[in-house]
This record gives structure tokens, sequence and C-alpha cells, in this order.
């Protein structure tokens, strides 16, 4: 499983071994227990990774393979934008912090995580792409 956080500044992805079931219950206990209400909804999450040519090939078997978990768009020369479809949890329902959890094939997973922390390392993980191609420093939700 995928675990995206968002913050009001920053974004973090990580890979759990916990089953999307087991993380939510936990996740629904650790809120009632301090009281504290949260959204969850079906939704999609879109962040930028470094265009990496020779993996190219690779993500589009993945992306089959995931069937409509996973998308990969070409932004320009340097960027590709991955969008999930996952559970979005949060909050508040007017709040753009919260944590998006999907689940996708280990493989898919494997190299997501990879790909995001080489975009990370080099600070690209705060832009996202328009659908006009262009790059923007938000996050897309």
């Amino acid at each position: 499983m995928l675990k995206l956080t968002y913050t009001e500044n920053n974004f973090h992805l990580e890979r759990l071994s916990k089953s999307l079931e087991d993380w939510l219950n936990l996740y629904i206990w650790q809120s009632l227990e301090a009281a504290k209400s949260i959204q969850i909804k079906p939704s999609a999450a879109s962040f930028l990774v470094v265009a990496d040519e020779s993996r190219w090939s690779d993500l589009r078997v993945l992306e089959a393979e995931n069937g409509k978990k996973m998308e990969f768009n070409r932004c320009d020369a340097e960027y590709r934008e991955v969008r999930l479809k996952g559970t979005w949890v949060s909050w508040s329902e007017n709040i753009n912090e919260g944590i998006f959890v999907c689940v996708l094939r280990q493989k898919a997973e494997i190299m997501l995580e990879q790909l995001w922390r080489v975009s990370s390392a080099n600070k690209y993980e705060k832009n996202y792409c328009r659908s006009d191609g262009s790059r923007k420093s938000r996050y897309s939700y």
C-alpha cells in the first residue's frame, strides 16, 4: 500500500506493509480515541516525478497491470505526472491536508517509491502538471 501524506508545505510518499483495511481501521480507532472526526472518501492524487526514459516502458507495463488505479502522463521533457486512484482521509472536508492511500501491485509500489525518492532529492515533488502541460506549485486532490 502507498501512503501519500500532504501537508501545507510538504508531500511525503511511503510504502506500507499493512493492508488498506487494517490501516483504515487503526486510523479510525485512533481518531475516535482522540475525539477527532475525519473524512474518508474515494479520490485521486497526482504528483510529479523526474522523467526517467530508461524506465518509461516499464512504467507503461505497470500502468496496464494496475488497471485504472494508476496513470502516467508526460508533462514535458523533464517530468512525468503520476495519477493514482484511492482513498483520501482528512480531518475536514475543506482542508488540503491529509493522507491519500492506494493499493497497487507490489512492483508498481516499489518503482513509484524509488522514482519519488529520486524526485524529492531534486526538490521536484512540490510541482504538479496542469492539463495544459504547465507546472504549478500546489498539490492535486
